[in-house]
């Protein structure tokens, strides 16, 4: 069976090795057990870099299977880590282990740049010199062999910060156990829990005093820019950088979500879930746009442009909580 992969998955490499192992054991509604539901979340701080992160469900699967995805760590050898784990496989299991692409030479990012990845792994040489791993995103969809020294480097990696997306993030000699056992959701819940979740962590979330959370998370940046002006250079560098990044994740986690909205079963579709999902195209281009605008003020300062990019977080967390309400009245009309 060959995989069917979507665009929508570039970044999120651990979600699409296991939609990898699910469509290739034949699990039944892959797609939906993936959690791709809406998220943001910032660290509130005097600080003015972004400590950003999604809501902790949002990494693997639906939170009703997530015993099915167990994540581990060890700070052994990578060498015993990695021959312990081969050992300790089993038929209904499968294993997804995590690495840096500084040292994987399929990569463009080859002794280039460092970045938290994920690769399916596969078998071993008999000679254990190489393994045979799956990693299943565009452009490079490898399947092969790779010398097992340089695959041990990318599982030790410090990952340093180079500046890149996903870099920073140690990686621990960090896999995932995926089982193959007990994928047994109802495909209607399977869109509801995620059509909740996004409702929960983004579009009606909670107030928090230590997290601006969701939209609010646009309101957060929308008010620091506001304070721009009292900032000095390294903070309003830092700051820039901060939401370029968050706004660059966030649009890829609509994507991501997207795609799943897009895949919801004629049954149930209605004319409200229409329009959201219509509009969220809409929101997609307004927040791709407003990468160009963060850049355009971090490379020319001026109150202009400060004042044009207030506006644009402005319009686009109004345009994110209209279309929001969208998706909370769907989610009123089925009940």
């Amino acid at each position: 069976m060959n995989y069917i992969y979507s665009k929508n998955y570039d970044t999120f490499c651990f979600q699409n090795c296991i939609n990898y192992i699910l469509q290739l054991n034949s699990i039944e509604n892959s797609e939906f057990y993936i959690n791709k539901s809406m998220s943001m979340n910032i660290k509130k701080s005097s600080d003015s870099k972004l400590d950003y992160h999604f809501s902790y469900a949002c990494y693997d699967v639906v939170p009703q299977f997530m015993n099915n995805v167990k994540t581990k760590y060890s700070t052994e050898k990578p060498y015993d880590v990695l021959m312990n784990i081969i050992m300790d496989k089993n038929n209904s299991t499968e294993i997804i282990l995590g690495v840096d692409s500084y040292y994987l030479p399929y990569l463009p990012y080859y002794k280039k740049s460092h970045g938290l990845h994920s690769v399916v792994f596969k078998h071993i040489s008999d000679d254990k010199q190489k393994i045979f791993i799956a990693d299943k995103m565009a452009p490079w969809m490898f399947e092969g062999y790779v010398d097992l020294e340089e695959f041990l480097q990318s599982r030790k990696s410090e990952n340093n910060d180079d500046g890149g997306m996903f870099s920073d993030i140690p990686v621990k000699n960090r896999w995932k156990e995926v089982s193959l056992l007990n994928w047994n959701g109802e495909l209607e819940e399977l869109v509801n829990q995620q059509i909740l979740l996004s409702i929960k962590q983004y579009y009606d979330a909670e107030e928090d005093t230590e997290e601006a959370r969701g939209i609010g998370a646009l309101v957060y940046m929308t008010d620091y820019l506001k304070r721009f002006n009292e900032m000095n250079d390294v903070e309003k560098e830092q700051l820039l950088v901060g939401m370029h990044k968050v706004i660059y994740r966030l649009n890829h986690r609509r994507r991501f979500w997207f795609d799943f909205v897009e895949k919801i079963p004629a049954r149930q579709v209605t004319a409200t879930l229409n329009e959201y999902r219509n509009e969220i195209i809409e929101i997609d281009k307004m927040s791709e746009e407003l990468l160009y605008h963060i850049l355009m003020l971090k490379f020319k300062r001026s109150s202009k442009f400060l004042n044009d990019l207030i506006d644009r977080f402005y319009n686009l967390f109004e345009n994110e909580k209209k279309n929001g309400e969208k998706l909370i009245q769907y989610e009123r009309e089925k009940n």
